[in-house]
């Protein structure tokens, strides 16, 4: 199949190259009868013509290209074909770029949790944060956290991929792997920072839900019990931060309150 697809692809080119000498070829020849200033004007009307012509026959095939290369990097990743993945982009084909369907070389192995090929895009720059689709699209680290591959999660947040974004739905990571049950991946995204006291927006309820409540609901209970332990360890957290600073605030402050520096209480006899 990629054997026709790669003949046909050189076939549309031999065909636009054709098409554009022939083009090139029927330029009219000014008639010596004809006023020059009108020859003129026409000859470079038809030039024009035929610029704007190649420019946007060329822009046709690139992009054509563009989304059939986006495609077949998107099959080998769900396929989980690393060689085929970096033979594709040795060749030229572009890791962010996605085919007519929207869909995305990353975003795809990252659904199939392919962390291999995972690895190979990131390494060619693909971006971690790209939305699949300009609205209500997922994100790499979405559909990882989603499917609960964990090595997948662990290689887009070593390279970049936002712990706490929300994708084009209001979802984080967090709110998803909390709702499918996934308590290695909740706890890998909280070793990263990730914020349980961000909500998500859920369809059809009034208010936002937190990743506990969604834990809750679906009955998901060891990831409730991760996430109630890292919030009893970031309330213990920052409590000991707060009593850390009056403290501080104290041995600042009350120094001309206690017995233990003279010096100081003489000086201020006033």
């Amino acid at each position: 199949m990629e054997e026709v697809i790669g003949l046909l692809e050189e076939a549309v080119l031999s065909l636009l190259a054709s098409i554009t000498r022939r083009r090139h070829d029927s330029i009219i020849v000014m008639d010596k009868s004809e006023p020059l200033e009108s020859s003129m004007k026409r000859l470079q009307l038809q030039v024009s013509e035929m610029t704007s012509w190649d420019q946007t026959g060329r822009q046709v095939i690139t992009r054509r290209l563009l989304h059939h290369n986006a495609a077949k990097l998107a099959d080998a990743a769900m396929r989980r074909e690393t060689s085929t993945v970096r033979e594709l982009l040795v060749s030229g084909a572009d890791p962010n770029h996605a085919d007519e369907a929207g869909r995305r070389p990353l975003h795809a192995a990252a659904f199939a949790g392919a962390a291999e090929v995972v690895l190979e895009l990131l390494r060619a720059r693909a971006d971690p944060n790209l939305l699949e689709k300009e609205e209500k699209g997922d994100r790499p680290l979405h559909i990882a956290s989603w499917q609960g591959h964990v090595e997948a999660v662990k290689l887009l947040l070593s390279y970049g991929a936002s712990v706490n974004d929300k994708d084009g739905k209001g979802w984080t990571p967090l709110c998803i792997a909390a709702k499918q049950g996934r308590a290695a991946v909740v706890q890998v995204l909280l070793s990263h920072k990730a914020e349980p006291g961000i909500a998500c927006i859920v369809p059809d309820r009034h208010q936002p839900v937190t990743p506990l409540q969604l834990a809750v609901e679906c009955r998901n209970l060891e990831v409730a019990q991760v996430l109630r332990n890292a919030q009893s360890k970031r309330s213990a957290a920052a409590g000991a931060c707060c009593f850390g600073n009056i403290g501080s605030l104290w041995r600042r402050c009350g120094w001309c309150f206690t017995s233990k520096q003279p010096d100081r209480q003489r000086s201020r006899s006033w």
